[in-house]
């Protein structure tokens, strides 16, 4: 994503920097010349303008220094193609800063390249119309903070809107001149002059953050959203690739958002609501999630990580899309619950719940069963134990839920096992401290399947773990499934806390275990 940042030009004249500079020397000079500028003023996102050398001045930035691009075209033209030029130019592929100039050759605004995004626009692949209808639940639409979303949504996306649109801020200076004149938009470039009217209306507030899953509920009611969020939602339905010229009564969504960390259990559970939106807007579901390349689970570059452990809930009819002429493919973007809070609200869905086991393939159903009879032989006379560990307990994140100790679930398994309805207790966990105090607690009434399991540092996570084997996407998505299917056959089910395991099993058992309990220890 291109978007504006705040920066200085600084304007010197080559005879300024040293006498008598050739053409073939005066890259070297300004090398050492920027790097030591650079080092005194600290600031990533300024610029050195050099005038004297070429008819036009020659920008650089500390990025231009570090891997020696100083040259004269560090640039774009500031024009209604602006972002779409700038995706090319190598000084932002490299993590540079661009001006953009206007005709006249004059710096309007400073660009750079953030790799961090949760959207990703297609230009060349957008074919339909963008779906406006979030923005219809407000009256007024604040737009703060300048990037390339922002832009395409004024643009392209909100012409129709009748509500009122106010760009604030100082970056907006100078893009009234390229975005078409409507009645209902007024540029505002001091923060501090939003209209009281609009503040009392029902206003959504968009602004340039990175959207995470969790914590959303509050900003929801404040009406604020990222431009990325909003972005996923109006262009989820765009993107038409027709794969043949079968079931022209159909259409087809294939579901394939971005995960960067998330275990299995929130990529299911966030699909679950992506699904239940794609079915009540009149599209056959199709979940095929290849854009999670830097997720734990894809042992090869757009490897589908849906198929690999699970079958398609919507049954075989979801498979006609491969011949099919109404296939939508889903944009490059990461939803969140907020983006979940927004599907909600424009469209009345049937729940669907997919975080549960019902659906898993033959190949992990094939894993499920080799290791049955070994862990399992009784089913209703153990106790399944669910410990989440690791990140959970030692990280500490934020609106994560509070994990009971080993000791503190060993006293709920003494109290069921007093009843002597249970003679056995299956444990699953992936923190290997954990295991060891609970072999040490339960002795040979304990079985566990063998996996990989780990002992993490503070403030850590279990996604960050090294990839030490082979197959470890398979690995680690197998070595979740398989005990999560085997505590819902358990008599009696006991969970450390909430998780989107403990979710798991409660759904997948349909919570008819004789007995269950969760801890309920509250958040960090």
């Amino acid at each position: 994503m291109i978007k504006t940042v705040n920066g200085e030009i600084y304007n010197i004249n080559i005879d300024d920097i040293a006498d008598d500079i050739s053409n073939s020397s005066y890259i070297s000079e300004l090398e050492k010349f920027a790097s030591v500028f650079f080092e005194e003023k600290n600031h990533e996102c300024d610029l050195l303008s050099v005038h004297g050398i070429m008819d036009s001045p020659i920008y650089i930035s500390l990025a231009d220094v570090n891997n020696h691009m100083i040259d004269g075209d560090n640039h774009v033209l500031f024009s209604s193609n602006m972002f779409i030029e700038a995706r090319l130019n190598p000084h932002l592929a490299a993590g540079g800063i661009v001006p953009a100039l206007n005709c006249h050759g004059e710096p309007v605004c400073l660009l750079k390249r953030y790799f961090n995004n949760a959207y990703f626009h297609d230009y060349s692949g957008i074919t339909e119309a963008p779906d406006t209808r979030v923005f219809d639940l407000y009256e007024a639409i604040v737009m703060i903070d300048v990037t390339e979303s922002a832009y395409i949504l004024l643009k392209d996306v909100l012409g129709g809107y009748k509500g009122r649109i106010i760009c604030i801020g100082p970056d907006w200076q100078g893009f009234s001149d390229i975005v078409p004149n409507r009645d209902n938009v007024e540029f505002i470039y001091d923060k501090r002059n939003l209209p009281e009217e609009v503040v009392n209306k029902k206003t959504m507030y968009l602004m340039n953050f990175f959207s995470k899953a969790g914590g959303t509920g509050e900003r929801c009611k404040e009406g604020l959203f990222s431009y990325d969020e909003i972005m996923g939602l109006v262009y989820m339905f765009s993107i038409k690739r027709p794969q043949g010229q079968k079931n022209p009564f159909k259409r087809f969504l294939l579901i394939d958002p971005m995960f960067f960390i998330n275990g299995l259990m929130t990529i299911c559970n966030i699909c679950s609501y992506i699904y239940a939106y794609a079915m009540a807007n009149g599209f056959i579901p199709v979940l095929r999630l290849a854009h999670s390349k830097n997720n734990i689970y894809p042992d090869y570059e757009n490897e589908d990580i849906w198929s690999k452990f699970f079958n398609q809930p919507y049954g075989d009819e979801a498979l006609e899309w491969q011949e099919s002429m109404n296939v939508y493919q889903f944009p490059e973007a990461y939803i969140t619950h907020s983006v979940v809070w927004l599907m909600e609200q424009i469209v009345q869905c049937e729940k669907v719940d997919l975080v549960n086991t019902f659906y898993i393939n033959d190949d992990v159903k094939n894993e499920v069963d080799i290791v049955r009879e070994k862990v399992l032989p009784v089913p209703e006379k153990t106790i399944g134990v669910l410990i989440r560990g690791t990140d959970y307990t030692s990280t500490h994140l934020p609106g994560h839920t509070i994990m009971a100790t080993p000791e503190q679930v060993m006293e709920k398994v003494e109290e069921m096992l007093s009843q002597k309805e249970y003679d056995y207790i299956f444990l699953s966990t992936e923190d290997s401290d954990v295991l060891e105090k609970m072999k040490h607690l339960c002795g040979d009434k304990l079985s566990y399947i063998d996996q990989r399991r780990f002992s993490i540092e503070p403030n850590t996570l279990l996604s960050e773990q090294k990839r030490e084997r082979k197959n470890e996407g398979w690995m680690r998505g197998k070595e979740y499934l398989v005990p999560m299917q085997l505590l819902s056959e358990c008599g009696a089910f006991i969970a450390s806390g909430n998780c989107g395991g403990t979710s798991c099993v409660i759904n997948t058992n349909g919570n008819q275990f004789k007995e269950s309990y969760v801890f309920e220890l509250g958040t960090y």
